[in-house]
């Protein structure tokens, strides 16, 4: 542990410091910015990296960017989903999750490439005039003042940088080194089961709607994330990789056209290369805010991508925590009970998808039949059911939380008279 007495070879002075450039640290730096906030922030990466695949920006997350003005520029990297068609593996129609019941302005969701995201907050963090990025840098260890922390110590090639400021604001993903300095505990649950994914060309047919299907411990998703592109999700447990590597290519294109043949033409022009893994964890922190730090995104949480909240959630509490820092800029303070404002405002809400996305998970990947069953039923019923639909619409996508109760759940199975 370094003291704040001690020196490294370079020494730089901010106001607030941001470890890692994802959605959450970007978000953070230029709302901050835009504030006047002098901000730092800290990428061990040389530049923003392009991952191949595709989010989506909820109406919680689209109402931030609006706020932000920046929705409209996001959306010629985008593509405007109103409904998701959910199947039966063998083709036999479910659901329709139509997002055109919500409330307007934000009755649709976003499919978007999260590097045209991540690139749009930098330029604009940057337009601030007091966002300074330092690329190539890795976070070594936390400098402290007594109890409380004031700068980081980083690497930038062979450089050490001493880099002080009011507070850290950890953004620095799942395995957050910030997290692990600021000694705070973190359950990390890795699930029995992960995704192949990749980008296609868009065939035709694919509109504004999105189609995902559902067996026996199988999934196929398939998002127009603009209007050439469309983001494969394939799920796949994380023991038969290599099974699935034996098996070959062109064993796996039969299997998905077997469920889907629209996506022929654009199959024949991927290699394996084109294909990436992708592992799915849940991760509950022990607290969120310390003296003179904070986490925020997959440094805080993490949740199944089932309930398709993860950058959202990410935005949420860069805005959340740019309030509170505000206000400990007024009153001077920055210590544990100052920020916890932050923490009692956001780690609710993180608690309530990852309950949620371990219940989808357990229904929607499951191989069981009884399990299988009850799904189908519930899609079909909720199908027949708006006011249901509606509801558990709501709090999936963000606009207000609104979970089922036992009487829903009766419901959802068609046991319960239910008047739409």
């Amino acid at each position: 542990m370094m003291t704040a007495d001690q020196k490294s070879r370079t020494h730089l002075s901010t106001d607030i410091i941001v470890v890692g450039g994802g959605i959450a640290g970007l978000m953070l730096a230029l709302i901050l910015g835009r504030m006047g906030i002098r901000v730092t922030l800290v990428e061990k990466n040389r530049e923003l990296i392009a991952h191949q695949r595709g989010e989506i920006l909820q109406p919680n997350g689209l109402k931030i960017l609006e706020q932000l003005g920046l929705l409209e520029e996001i959306r010629p990297h985008s593509y405007e989903v109103n409904v998701f068609h959910f199947y039966q593996m063998r083709g036999d129609f479910l659901c329709d999750i139509r997002y055109d019941l919500l409330p307007p302005p934000y009755s649709y969701a976003l499919v978007a490439s999260p590097y045209h995201l991540q690139a749009l907050l930098l330029q604009k963090a940057m337009e601030t005039g007091f966002v300074n990025i330092l690329w190539e840098t890795e976070f070594q260890e936390l400098i402290w003042s007594g109890k409380k922390v004031c700068g980081v110590i980083a690497k930038q090639r062979e450089e050490r940088i001493t880099l002080q400021g009011k507070m850290v604001a950890g953004g620095d993903g799942g395995r957050s080194a910030v997290r692990s300095a600021l000694g705070i505990g973190a359950a990390i649950y890795q699930y029995r089961d992960g995704y192949f994914t990749a980008r296609l060309e868009r065939p035709a047919g694919f509109n504004r709607d999105a189609r995902y299907y559902v067996g026996n411990r199988r999934i196929l998703a398939l998002f127009p994330v603009s209007k050439s592109d469309l983001y494969l999700l394939y799920l796949i447990p994380r023991n038969r990789q290599e099974a699935w590597r034996k098996r070959g290519l062109e064993a796996w294109k039969k299997e998905l056209l077997s469920i889907d043949p629209v996506i022929e033409e654009p199959l024949k022009k991927i290699g394996l290369e084109n294909i990436h893994y992708m592992p799915v964890f849940r991760i509950r922190v022990d607290a969120w805010v310390a003296d003179g730090a904070a986490l925020i995104g997959d440094a805080a949480h993490s949740f199944n991508p089932h309930v398709a909240q993860g950058r959202n959630q990410a935005m949420e509490d860069a805005v959340a925590l740019a309030k509170v820092i505000e206000l400990c800029f007024k009153n001077g303070d920055f210590s544990k009970t100052a920020l916890m404002p932050y923490q009692e405002t956001r780690k609710k809400y993180a608690l309530i998808y990852e309950k949620l996305g371990d219940e989808l998970t357990l229904f929607w990947n499951s191989g069981l039949k009884p399990l299988v069953w009850i799904r189908n039923r519930v899609f079909r019923q909720l199908h027949k059911k708006p006011k249901l639909m509606y509801k558990m619409l709501t709090t999936v996508s963000g606009v207000k939380i609104d979970l089922f109760t036992l009487l829903d759940r009766f419901r959802a199975l068609g046991v319960w008279p239910w008047r739409t």
